[in-house]
């Protein structure tokens, strides 16, 4: 009998999960749903239901993706964000790999000093706004994109990560290659990256995401419209208005709004355009990013 009573609790527990879980990926799906049909709607649908639809628009249209094709700002966005993701995520992992090795050496001088300054102490206490500002400009770095991936070169928190899982490698193993002749970089190259390679690529996928995303830093340093990130370009694409949608977002090469285009629609449609990539990436990175983040869990 109490094996059945338990039985039958956690069976309840189970559906208050699951009703749990569903109508939380509805709260995230169907803002999406809404998203894509608005932005395949022509205005007449757009006008009568504005920004929300539930079925399929009666007036299907493309011409709101060819209106933000036509306009080379989104093509530049592609371009200056590719840039910065790219070069970001190799220049992040390249200081985050070496700075973990080093401070996971035992035998290294200052180790504990060293880690204090380089992540315990900047993960809580930041220099601020002004003079991280400042410093870009005396270094002439403003409306450079080469700014926008200085500026997020260094996490601590990937640091202390990545640090914890090399410290639980065998050190016997370490020595033994010393032994047979290894320098610290061949160590480093033939034996901890290859082992490390699933919370590697969890942490790649991380920055990647995290550059992606960023938008305060290029709003700050960049005032050139074709070298804005994709997230600028949304950002000013969503705060334009439906009159003034060119003038505001300073759009070369769009032509004007016809009877045809839709504000709203072709505002969700560069909004899809933008998180499209993402989420056609993620999938493939998922089982290192499931497997990564449980190894730094389990070795913190």
């Amino acid at each position: 009998m109490a094996s059945a009573g338990r039985k039958k609790k956690i069976e309840w527990f189970d559906i208050v999960v699951y009703a749990f879980l569903t109508v939380f990926a509805l709260l995230i799906i169907i803002p999406f749903y809404n998203m894509l049909l608005v932005s395949f709607a022509g205005e007449r649908t757009n006008n009568a239901n504005p920004g929300m639809l539930f079925l399929a628009p009666s007036d299907f249209t493309l011409v709101n993706y060819k209106y933000v094709f036509d306009a080379p700002i989104l093509f530049s966005g592609y371009l200056s964000t590719l840039y910065i993701v790219g070069l970001g995520t190799v220049y992040a992992m390249v200081i985050t790999l070496l700075t973990a090795y080093a401070l996971s050496r035992p035998n290294y001088p200052g180790r504990k000093l060293f880690f204090a300054l380089f992540a315990l102490i900047p993960m809580y206490f930041g220099g601020g706004l002004i003079p991280a500002y400042l410093n870009i400009r005396d270094l002439g770095l403003l409306n450079q994109r080469i700014a926008i991936v200085l500026m997020g070169g260094v996490s601590c928190f990937n640091i202390i990560i990545i640090k914890s899982s090399i410290e639980q490698m065998p050190e016997s193993m370490l020595e033994a290659a010393k032994i047979d002749g290894a320098s610290e970089l061949k160590i480093f190259f033939r034996i901890v990256l290859p082992l490390q390679l699933p919370i590697i690529a969890t942490f790649s996928l991380f920055v990647a995401v995290g550059y992606w995303n960023e938008w305060f830093w290029p709003m700050m340093v960049l005032d050139k419209s074709d070298q804005w990130p994709l997230p600028l370009v949304l950002r000013a694409v969503v705060n334009s208005g439906v009159g003034n949608f060119n003038a505001n977002v300073n759009m070369q090469g769009y032509k004007d709004l016809t009877s045809q285009v839709s504000g709203v629609g072709t505002q969700m449609a560069t909004l899809f355009l933008t998180i499209a990539p993402i989420m056609i990436v993620y999938p493939f990175l998922q089982k290192y990013f499931v497997k990564g983040a449980l190894v730094g869990a389990i070795k913190m």
